[in-house]
């Protein structure tokens, strides 16, 4: 794998890095939402969408994502394991820098093509981006914005109570609508019959918005970084 020179890479990174646009999920609130029977928490619900995601170990969605800096439109390709999350995107983002780029996230390494306006930067087409140091927020935020975890596991150890609205539509099915209202983060889940998601959704404190469409759980799906001769390396 090639390393990239400085010059070489600091206007394409300064562009990939900043279309983490946002992070966070929401939809419009329930008709007539009533507390689920049984005092069910948001861990309780988290731990039961958690493991039907696991069990399934894959799924395919389509990632909306705003925020006060941008936005990005994505599908993704998902696979789930309890100690990480593998996904490839093909992504639109607009905001103060737009275009679209693929992303992959494969054994724990991040991976951005460089748009195409700034290919004249780089002698290669990917960026290895780091997961800790001086970028680590603006993966963390990147990956934040696709929706890079598996659901629910984002409600382990929350306390909030949980209100259930009901079947709703979703897509071609039904599915029976959950929504938490934690202290910084709405959220709302849309779950199938056996707690696979149909759709999560929520917004942070009215300033960042996401909605995640799921569909073929446990599907077949190939996530690969790319060529090695085809990825530079920022300086560390």
């Amino acid at each position: 794998m090639r390393r990239l020179r400085l010059r070489e890479v600091g206007a394409a990174a300064a562009a990939v890095l900043t279309l983490a646009a946002c992070s966070a999920d929401a939809e419009e609130p329930s008709p007539t939402p009533t507390p689920t029977a049984g005092g069910l928490t948001a861990a309780d619900l988290g731990e039961r969408v958690a493991a039907a995601s696991l069990a399934a170990g894959s799924a395919t969605a389509e990632v909306s994502s705003d925020g006060s800096d941008g936005s990005v439109r994505a599908d993704v390709v998902y696979r789930f394991s309890a100690d990480r999350v593998d996904l490839a995107a093909s992504a639109e983002f607009s905001g103060a820098i737009a275009g679209q780029s693929d992303v992959v996230l494969v054994d724990d390494e991040l991976y951005v093509e460089v748009p195409a306006a700034f290919r004249l930067f780089v002698s290669t087409p990917w960026l290895r981006l780091p997961m800790d140091g001086e970028f680590a927020d603006q993966s963390a935020s990147l990956l934040d914005s696709l929706a890079a975890r598996v659901p629910g596991a984002e409600l382990a150890g929350s306390t909030a109570p949980v209100v259930e609205g009901g079947p709703e539509r979703v897509g071609e099915g039904l599915c029976d609508r959950y929504e938490v209202d934690g202290p910084s983060v709405t959220s709302t889940y849309w779950l199938s019959s056996d707690d696979l998601p149909c759709q999560v959704a929520s917004a942070r404190g009215g300033d960042a918005e996401q909605v995640v469409t799921y569909r073929d759980w446990g599907g077949e799906v190939t996530i690969a970084a790319p060529p090695a001769g085809e990825v530079g390396d920022l300086p560390g």
